[in-house]
């Protein structure tokens, strides 16, 4: 082999190299497999995805790994915004050490920053070599899906649901957004629940935000600080910019 030769496959060696390592670090697990070593904690998530193409570019869902109860996850693995609706997705997150203490299914910021938790695995009582598996089953996870997986599920069909409707309000899944948007609130009958693309005139907002405990007659404020400690200002956040969106 002469030396042009040899120089002709050196670089198409690097070229390869370089090539899978970019496409290791792209976050792009949709329809993946990953080998996972034997050391530290492995955590499987499996679900059948709709709605990841509709969330904006500064938005992504992720699996990712907390130290503590951190904003910023220490490792995720992403799921891609083209993953076509009804696909079965599985996120995979090994070898991960005793200072990992959660792992969760987030909406997350470009820079890793935590801004919902949908569903979290605790791993304080695993063992080193430990495989945790969970199926999710069928998530819907545009802008709405992810506040009803994991706002009005974790904390307003406690008075919200179909058994149990205060102010004749069912905020339980297939039921929430007829009943919030364009629709006159009971209590404050002047009032939309929420008027698309107006979070300011929109009783939703008004009963989360800081100074809301005496909106409607129920300290909904405080049972939203109990329910999010660390990441009330995200949740607030995020209600009034689906309410904004209403309105394109």
């Amino acid at each position: 082999m002469n030396i042009l030769h040899l120089r002709t496959h050196v670089l198409l060696g690097l070229l390869l190299l370089l090539t899978a390592t970019a496409a290791c670090d792209s976050g792009d697990i949709a329809g993946q497999d990953y080998t996972v070593s034997e050391s530290g904690k492995t955590v499987r998530l499996r679900m059948t995805v709709s709605g990841a193409g509709r969330l904006e570019e500064d938005l992504c869902l992720a699996l990712a790994a907390y130290a503590d109860d951190e904003k910023y996850a220490t490792v995720q693995r992403v799921i891609p915004t083209a993953t076509p609706d009804g696909t079965q997705v599985e996120l995979i997150l090994g070898n991960l050490g005793d200072h990992i203490h959660t792992v969760a299914l987030v909406l997350a910021g470009r820079l890793r920053d935590r801004i919902l938790t949908l569903a979290d695995i605790d791993l304080t009582a695993c063992a080193d070599g430990d495989t945790l598996t969970t199926d999710l089953g069928p998530l819907t996870l545009d802008l709405y899906g992810c506040i009803q997986t994991g706002i009005l599920d974790q904390t307003c069909i406690q008075c919200h649901s179909t058994s149990h409707q205060a102010a004749r309000l069912n905020l339980s899944e297939g039921y929430s957004m007829e009943q919030l948007v364009g629709v006159p609130s009971t209590v404050r009958p002047h009032l939309l629940r929420v008027s698309p693309g107006q979070p300011q005139e929109s009783l939703l907002h008004q009963v989360v935000a800081e100074d809301g405990s005496q909106a409607v007659g129920f300290n909904h404020t405080d049972l939203m600080s109990s329910q999010f400690k660390s990441n009330l200002p995200e949740v607030r956040w995020l209600i009034d910019r689906w309410i904004t969106s209403l309105e394109k």
